[in-house]
């Protein structure tokens, strides 16, 4: 166990950056969550696991922060899906993906009745339908971008999304990388619970091949982008301010301490970003990673 996180500071740094509650969302009596790591594949949860509701959504969903059209795995899986390839996106949203694509013989599966609307008035065919109601080995490609840190049973969704691909085909995956400035940010609602119940890391990816008949082609980084550089900086600099204190700075704790390292961090960000705009090297891994799995062909 990595961390304790109180759940009343969980609230109340979603109520005063987001605007959300989510109090209610955990189970009753319950007043911190743990932050685990599983031993054998290297995921990262939050115990118990605790995912949003429809309602959490849609209230988050309000917020100007929440949505970010910055999309970075967009562009480098589009240019690697052949333009005949029958395509589906899982948790497609509003179909920014799809829209990025040629392809006739596209899909998305999406739950959000609003975005499903916003998707359908584009033209795009977006379907509510359950993954285990698509049939198997019929996908030349699959994607599922920023979507397993959302849920709590991901063996399932991964042993459905391996069983509609076709022998070949693509899978490509999306997301947060907990092992970089992602995962070291201090209060940072959007990577707590009820929004991310799990916390990918490399090595949790590269164990998918131990469950399903899949084989890790690649698996590729996001550059930190002029998008993420806020975040990339306050993480650096909070984690300097912090470190005499302990090893690694608790991800969420209301203290004095953690308090004024916060704040101070964002005026010497803000301030930084009047004085340069640089990006740090190509090499310096940022927000998201990106894994490209096929299928087996026996």
């Amino acid at each position: 166990m990595a961390d304790r996180l109180p759940v009343a500071d969980i609230d109340h740094e979603y109520h005063r950056q987001l605007g959300v509650r989510v109090r209610e969302e955990f189970p009753t009596g319950l007043s911190v969550l743990d932050l685990c790591r599983c031993r054998t594949c290297g995921l990262e949860y939050y115990s118990p696991l605790v995912a949003g509701s429809p309602g959490f959504y849609a209230a988050l969903s309000r917020s100007p922060r929440y949505y970010s059209t910055a999309r970075w795995e967009f562009e480098q899986a589009a240019k690697r899906i052949p333009c005949e390839a029958r395509v589906v996106d899982v948790g497609c949203g509003d179909g920014r993906f799809l829209k990025t694509l040629p392809n006739q013989q596209r899909l998305g599966l999406e739950l959000n009745p609003e975005a499903i609307r916003e998707a359908r008035a584009e033209g795009l065919n977006v379907s509510d339908e359950p993954l285990a109601r698509q049939p198997g080995a019929h996908f030349d490609a699959v994607t599922i971008f920023q979507v397993l840190e959302h849920v709590t049973n991901p063996r399932e969704i991964l042993g459905e999304l391996s069983r509609i691909l076709r022998p070949g085909g693509q899978l490509f995956i999306a997301v947060p990388n907990n092992d970089g400035f992602v995962g070291r940010a201090i209060q940072e609602p959007l990577n707590l619970a009820p929004h991310h119940p799990l916390r990918w890391t490399k090595a949790a990816l590269q164990f998918i091949p131990r469950l399903f008949p899949l084989t890790l082609e690649w698996l590729i980084t996001e550059p930190v982008g002029p998008a993420h550089l806020f975040s990339y900086r306050r993480e650096k600099i909070t984690s300097f301010l912090t470190k005499p204190f302990r090893s690694r700075a608790p991800l969420i704790r209301l203290n004095p301490r953690t308090i004024f390292a916060r704040k101070l961090a964002n005026l010497a960000v803000m301030a930084s970003l009047k004085v340069s705009l640089r990006l740090p090297p190509p090499t310096v891994p940022g927000h998201s990673y990106l894994a490209l799995l096929t299928r087996m062909r026996s």
